[in-house]
Formats: C-alpha cells, structure tokens, sequence
C-alpha cells in the first residue's frame, strides 16, 4: 500500500505566507486541495521578506521540521520528478524603501533583483541535484516563477506599477532565459484574466478575486508545461498521479 506523493514548495513573501489564507481563498491553500491525496504542499512565504533575505536564508528554508537534518526536497523520499517549487517574490523588492542613513530597507535595486532570483534559482538547481531527486541530471526542473502583481500606489505610498512592473519583466527575461515557464499576472493570454487593482484586499496582498486568478494560471501552467504533476482523473475515471493509498477500486474487487 506504500505509495509516493508529490511534493510542492511555495517560496515567497508575505503574498505566499497568505497563501493558506482561507479567509480569501489563498492560491496555496488551492494548491494544497487541487494536490489532496496526491501531495503535500509546504509553504515557505516570509512575510517582509525580499530576495536578498530568501537568498541569504536558503539553507534554513530548504531544511524540514522532522527531527532530522534533511531538506525539504528529500522529505519522505520525494522522487521519481514528482516535486513542483513556485518562486514568487518581488512586491517588496520593487519598494523604493532602499535604505538611508545606514538602514537597510525592505526595497532591492532591479539589477540585485535580477542577481537574487538567478541565484535562488541556482541554489534551487543545486539542492535538486544534491538531494538526487532524479536520476542524472535533468534537462529541465519542476520550476515556476511568478511575476510580482500589480498594487495600488494611493495605499501604499513606497510602491507604484511603474515600478513594480519592471520587475515583473525582469521575471519574464530571467524565465525565458533559463528556460523556466513563467505565471504572467499582468497577462491574459494565458485565458485568465490579467489581475488588477479590483483583486487586492488592501492594495497589495490579494483578495478571493485575486488569489483564485493565481491558481488558475498555476493550473495553466502545470497543464501545459509539467503534465505529469495534473492531480486529476483521465477520460476513464482514473487518477493522472500517484495517491496516496490505493484507489477505492482495489478494495471494492478484492474477494470476501
């Protein structure tokens, strides 16, 4: 009866953290009931946090809480490529709160950004590798980077869309270059309407609106690009993924 789940990790900042919001339907608490049975999913959002703290903290935020000292990815054997990680930081990034008189300030210049996100990736890479989660060195990884959305700069007065949305863009090159496919809030041509001001709860973090639209351009996403991680039936009825414990069938056949 010993069956292998999959494994989703959610990197981020407090848009993450408020994922498993179910108050506004979080795009990780989705993610965790689209993955029911078929995965567990680990939420690493830090609230406040930019890329250079994510960076610089990695090693502490790959490690699990399970009274040894393994990592996230090789928790409870994860294999066989049935592990997915969303990368998703750059609201604070993109503040222009950069620091004065000393102080260090939540907000990252673009081209650290640039350099952040690479190495988190990097690191990302290298801990997949480490961990053997596949055999030999796969040609490409179950990564998805998520564009920092769109905020409302009457609310908060440290962050506008000018900005923001050249870090957006710095996320599409950064995809298109490494070759890792890319969840566009400020795009529809995904199907999905492109998020706007209407979908924030207080200018910035999402409300139900906004965090459905999230995870259905995640479907999108693992549809198109990773379709071996679609926790769905097929045209007979059948589970796509692995679950845990058997299919109901199993017992309903077995002899009295």
């Amino acid at each position: 009866m010993t069956s292998m789940k999959a494994l989703v990790l959610t990197i981020g900042d407090s848009i993450t953290q408020q994922g498993f919001s179910t108050a506004h339907c979080g795009w990780v608490a989705s993610l965790a009931d689209y993955y029911n049975r078929f995965g567990d999913v680990v939420n690493r959002g830090f609230s406040g946090y930019n890329s250079r703290w994510i960076l610089e903290g990695f090693d502490d935020l790959m490690k699990h809480d399970y009274g040894d000292s393994g990592r996230i990815l090789s928790h409870k054997g994860v294999g066989s490529d049935k592990y997915l990680v969303t990368l998703f930081l750059g609201a604070n990034d993109a503040s222009d709160d950069i620091g004065a008189g000393g102080k260090v300030g939540q907000g990252v210049e673009l081209d650290e950004y640039e350099r952040n996100i690479n190495g988190i990736l990097d690191k990302l890479v290298d801990s997949i590798d480490s961990e053997n989660i596949v055999s030999g060195k796969p040609s490409r990884y179950n990564i998805i980077l998520i564009t920092p959305g769109p905020c409302d700069h009457t609310k908060w007065a440290t962050r506008s869309d000018a900005r923001v949305s050249k870090y957006a863009s710095a996320i599409r090159s950064i995809g298109a270059s490494r070759g890792i496919p890319v969840v566009d809030l400020w795009s529809s041509e995904d199907g999905v309407p492109a998020l706007d001001l209407g979908d924030l709860e207080d200018g910035l973090h999402f409300n139900a609106g906004g965090n459905t639209k999230v995870f259905q351009k995640l479907q999108v996403v693992i549809k198109a690009q990773y379709p071996h991680l679609i926790p769905e039936d097929d045209e007979k009825g059948m589970p796509m993924m692995e679950m845990q414990g058997p299919h109901w069938s199993f017992w309903a056949n077995k002899d009295v």
